[in-house]
């Protein structure tokens, strides 16, 4: 399930990503006298600097990056997938105060045989992934609004599960009925 009523914090997130790229780019071209292309923008730099890196496990996370986002649907997830945690990975590899916490943590992800444990509950295959089952389940709405089985308005019932009002209204009704169970229990 996705977090619930969190579009406003993933916004806020991706507007600071794009300022923070906005400002970098501006650094890089003041600061550091490196020049883009006429078409190069940051992220463009960013993708380059990481093919072209020498430390080989920077390497190895940024081709994980872009395999898991050429699982996706749309080419807007590809790329947002593909940006957003290149960008992430990119600033922890470049600032000195991030990189030796986050190889610390990933040598000790890597060699706690507990965690691969752990992982496997939430590890899924690229058909199971969120943004693919959810770009299915617009589909089927388009589907059956065109053979008029739904009004134009509405969504399939796999569709419903995907939309944070709707899955938030389901658990509390499921939670509320919990209660309801369980008080009779206790009487």
């Amino acid at each position: 399930m996705d977090i619930l009523h969190a579009d406003d914090m993933k916004w806020t997130m991706r507007v600071i990503a794009h300022y923070a790229q906005k400002k970098l780019e501006s650094e890089l071209q003041n600061k550091y006298n490196v020049k883009l292309d006429k078409n190069q923008t940051f992220i463009d730099f960013v993708h380059q600097d990481l093919m072209a890196c020498s430390n080989q496990s920077v390497r190895s996370v940024y081709k994980q990056i872009l395999a898991a986002a050429h699982e996706m649907n749309t080419n807007y997830q590809t790329s947002t997938i593909a940006d957003l945690g290149s960008f992430m990975l990119w600033v922890v590899y470049k600032d000195t105060a991030y990189r030796d916490p986050f190889f610390w943590i990933l040598k000790n992800l890597i060699n706690d045989d507990d965690f691969k444990k752990q992982l496997d509950m939430y590890a899924r295959e690229p058909k199971d992934w969120y943004c693919p089952r959810w770009i299915e389940s617009k589909d089927k709405t388009k589907k059956l609004r065109d053979e008029g089985v739904i009004s134009e308005y509405d969504l399939s019932p796999e569709e419903k599960n995907f939309v944070p009002n709707i899955m938030y209204d389901r658990v509390k009704q499921q939670l509320d009925d919990e209660l309801k169970k369980n008080k009779l229990r206790s009487k």
